[in-house]
């Protein structure tokens, strides 16, 4: 294969290349400039999932080829009026409580681990298209089973991105489901010994995972699509703006509450600040009762991911979050937030309130893109030190932008992706 041919690409996912979720818009990034010829994706989701626009087309696996766990989810969502019904969407949107929820992480197993059967149509498909590799970023046991099973009957490799520690976590968290966290481990040991070289969201984590896996791995955040440097916009209403953009979940609700009570007890040093939330309407909605009475927070609105860079440059200082939940911690450690690529390429420093022993929170304090915060006394004596020297936020600012340009651009990131797949070929 010639330095600059591309393999033919079959991606398996729960959700396609460019799905409005952090996952989905690195891929988008990633496979950007993949000849629309040399792949083709397969998804376990419903056909009107929204995507980005600009995103390659994507075929969804039958019904059928899950035939037990859908037929449960639909059940269930009837049951629980709840508006998901996707075999790719997980059950914890559904509220559960008590013994209930330890009844549906058991039966969320057994159906995880239900029979899986490719249909003919499918099969036919990946034979036309005759794929040289796969990827997949998995985080069930359906795709490791699915991806196991084409890997082994067309003799291609499969390249597994791991975004999160999820091999860690899943069924993990109490006695019922125990039994099906050590099923889950021994399939993915199984596939993985058919992988060469695979990826990971982090140097921390390829490290840990070479020592885990026995097998190299490739460090691939996600890529800046542009340099988006530019200078400070004052709001309409006069304000400096303290930007936060992204979820809620994971805990991040909680942080953000904190920071929005400690930046309160020294808001009248600083009237001329604000900080802004960047979240979707779904999140705000479940969340926003937590906020009541933090003055100096607001709510702004949902961004479409074109929107996101106009934020960056309007925003004077950019607020990054990881939870202190020890369960949550052993999902995060090695991951490394989609956003902090995008706020090092606007330029601007990033303040941080989390543990300091995550892949993205080392990252800042190391790089010295930014300062982290990591307990509540810290928050306030961070944030006066970076709100009262605009050329210590430049400094940082500007660190980030150079490092983002050397590590995160789209060309390298491109290049070493095209590489981990050309090596499984």
């Amino acid at each position: 294969m010639s330095e600059k041919e591309y393999p033919k690409i079959l991606i398996i996912n729960g959700g396609p290349i460019g799905e409005f979720s952090g996952t989905g818009v690195t891929l988008k990034n990633l496979f950007e400039h993949w000849p629309a010829d040399k792949l083709l994706q397969i998804c376990y989701c419903d056909s009107d999932t929204e995507v980005v626009e600009g995103s390659p087309s994507f075929e969804i696996f039958p019904k059928s080829t899950v035939l037990f766990d859908y037929f449960f989810r639909k059940f269930l969502t009837k049951i629980k009026k709840n508006q998901y019904s996707s075999v790719s969407v997980p059950m914890h949107n559904l509220e559960y409580r008590g013994n209930e929820k330890k009844i549906h992480k058991f039966v969320r197993a057994i159906l995880d681990l239900s029979p899986v059967f490719l249909q003919s149509e499918t099969l036919k498909a990946i034979e036309r298209f005759k794929p040289d590799v796969i990827y997949s970023n998995l985080s069930t046991v359906r795709l490791i089973k699915t991806v196991k099973f084409i890997s082994k009957k067309y003799n291609i490799k499969p390249v597994i991105h791991f975004m999160d520690d999820w091999p860690t976590t899943l069924y993990a968290s109490n006695k019922y489901t125990i039994w099906a966290h050590y099923k889950m481990n021994r399939k993915l040991l199984d596939l993985l010994s058919l992988s060469e070289y695979s990826i990971t969201i982090s140097n921390l984590m390829a490290v840990e995972y070479k020592k885990r896996y026995k097998i190299d791995f490739t460090p691939i955040a996600n890529p800046i699509v542009s340099e988006i440097r530019n200078s400070t916009k004052i709001n309409e209403e006069g304000k400096k703006i303290l930007a936060y953009c992204g979820g809620l979940h994971l805990g991040r609700w909680e942080n953000l509450k904190i920071i929005g009570e400690e930046f309160d007890k020294i808001n009248n040093f600083f009237p001329d600040w604000e900080i802004q939330l960047y979240t979707s309407k779904k999140d705000w909605d479940v969340f926003k009762d937590n906020f009541s009475g933090i003055q100096s927070i607001v709510w702004k609105k949902e961004l479409m991911p074109s929107e996101v860079l106009a934020v960056l440059r309007g925003s004077e200082l950019l607020i990054h979050v990881e939870s202190f939940n020890s369960k949550i911690i052993e999902f995060t450690k090695y991951s490394f937030s989609t956003k902090i690529p995008q706020y090092m390429s606007s330029g601007k420093s990033i303040f941080t309130f989390g543990p300091k022993n995550l892949a993205s929170t080392q990252y800042i304090e190391n790089q010295k893109v930014g300062l982290l915060a990591s307990n509540r006394k810290e928050i306030k004596e961070k944030l006066i030190t970076l709100l009262n020297d605009p050329l210590y936020r430049k400094e940082l600012g500007n660190n980030g932008l150079t490092k983002a340009k050397k590590e995160f651009s789209k060309n390298h990131l491109e290049n070493e992706l095209l590489k981990v797949l050309k090596k499984n070929c």
